[in-house]
């Protein structure tokens, strides 16, 4: 029993760690959005803006 609760536990810190760089992508992407102050910024690839970002 105590595997199985360790599996479930160590799916969900997975899945939270997902979920925290999934978040943070969409947040430095927005920020990037607003700091270029361009709408055609907004068709970059997402990747391309916070690479930058992240640099």
């Amino acid at each position: 029993m105590a595997e199985a609760a360790q599996r479930h536990q160590d799916r969900q810190s997975g899945a939270a760690e997902h979920d925290a760089a999934k978040r943070r992508r969409t947040e430095l992407y927005t920020r990037a959005v607003e700091l270029l102050g361009n709408d055609s910024a907004a068709r970059w690839p997402p990747g391309t803006v916070v690479k930058r970002l992240d640099d």
